[in-house]
């Protein structure tokens, strides 16, 4: 029986019920990680971000150290050897549905496996297609580049993706420049060159998104943090997206036509086993 990790306390899932804060969408915070090789790839980062986001929706940071421990023991119990986890830092609602006065309120931190994602079940590189989301634009007034559990707007852009038969959809901030996907990180490579929105754009600051870029720096690809409109994505010779869970995943298509060449270009192809390597270098167990 599959257990959870809920308030320094494992218990198996069926006993949690669906008050547990990584079984709900309550006010709070999350991060969903990828385990290979019973590790939880880039761990520290995912602590480290979680610490950091805390404060900006007022909620008490539990100790990075006390729940790398709760990851690792849950992997442990659960026998996960290749798998995701979700961990989720939360506190009750407040009548008006965000985390304020969450200092006079208890901090619940949980735990729990999940399963992986369709698109990487097989041992075949994900291969995505796009499409670009025009129905509203983001605004990031409220509560900027910190990965919540209110996740309304990116639901609704993955459910217009889901409508045209795409795996994605790309939305535009105010400025009517590219963000991000509803689950995903961009990038896009023109004559080698590889640009991204910047964090100043209202993208999340996404934990493989920043790997990528040292990855790529050291593939010794020229990359750039920038603003683009979406016309920019009709003329690129490839697009990728990243996150935890898919790693790194080429569109091939984007509004219905062909990227590229129609299939995953030399820099994308190049980067997925980079990054795949450097997965089981990290993880692999010494």
């Amino acid at each position: 029986m599959k257990q959870l990790y809920l308030d320094g306390h494992f218990i198996r899932q069926a006993a949690a019920g669906t008050g547990a804060a990584c079984l709900k969408s309550g006010a709070g915070l999350f991060e969903t990680m990828r385990v290979r090789h019973a590790r939880v790839y880039l761990l520290e980062r995912h602590l480290e971000r979680l610490y950091a986001s805390c404060p900006v929706v007022g909620l008490k940071a539990p100790s990075c150290r006390g729940l790398a421990g709760a990851v690792r023991e849950l992997i442990r119990r659960n026998g996960l050897r290749d798998g995701a986890l979700r961990l989720v830092v939360s506190t009750a609602p407040a009548a008006n549905g965000v985390c304020g006065g969450a200092s006079r309120r208890k901090t619940e931190v949980c735990i729990v496996e999940r399963p992986l994602p369709v698109e990487i079940s097989s041992k075949k590189a994900p291969v995505f297609s796009a499409v670009l989301y025009d129905k509203e634009r983001a605004g990031f007034s409220g509560v900027p580049c910190v990965k919540t559990t209110h996740r309304d707007f990116y639901r609704r852009v993955g459910l217009f993706a889901a409508s045209r038969k795409a795996d994605e959809a790309f939305f535009l901030n105010a400025g009517f420049e590219v963000v991000e996907g509803s689950r995903t990180n961009v990038f896009c490579v023109k004559q080698g060159d590889v640009l991204t929105p910047s964090l100043e754009g209202g993208c999340l600051p996404g934990i493989t998104r920043a790997r990528v870029l040292e990855l790529l720096a050291g593939m010794k690809v020229r990359c750039y943090e920038t603003a683009f409109g979406p016309e920019w994505l009709y003329g690129c010779d490839e697009i990728f997206v990243t996150n935890a869970l898919v790693g790194v995943a080429a569109v091939t298509r984007y509004n219905g036509k062909p990227v590229g060449c129609g299939h995953p270009g030399p820099v994308t192809s190049r980067l997925v086993t980079v990054y795949q390597n450097d997965i089981e270098k990290t993880c692999r167990i010494r």
